[in-house]
């Protein structure tokens, strides 16, 4: 295949993606979802812990960042596979 070939292809794969993720950001509409029971129960649940194991806090702000960072490594890994897998289409 002639190289200005795979360039148009790779371009349209590109423009593609980014079509869809406008489409995804911008044209789904997600229902609003009512937390305010759980939120409830979540605060009481905080402030019991709290009162019974003072370091509960220190330990649930480290587990919180260590879970954010895990996803945003999952993420990173996954985005990399797929930018990888767009751009080998066609070689």
């Amino acid at each position: 295949m002639a190289d200005w070939a795979k360039i148009a292809i790779k371009t349209a794969l590109v423009a593609g993606v980014m079509v869809a993720l406008w489409a995804v950001f911008t044209q789904i509409q997600i229902p609003t979802i009512d937390f305010s029971v759980p939120l409830q129960s979540a605060g009481f649940a905080m402030a019991f812990l709290t009162y019974w194991c003072p370091a509960f806090p220190v330990v649930w702000n480290a587990s919180l960042v260590m879970l954010a960072v895990l996803v945003a490594l999952w993420t990173f890994r996954f985005g990399t596979v797929a930018v990888r897998w767009l751009f080998k289409v066609n070689e």
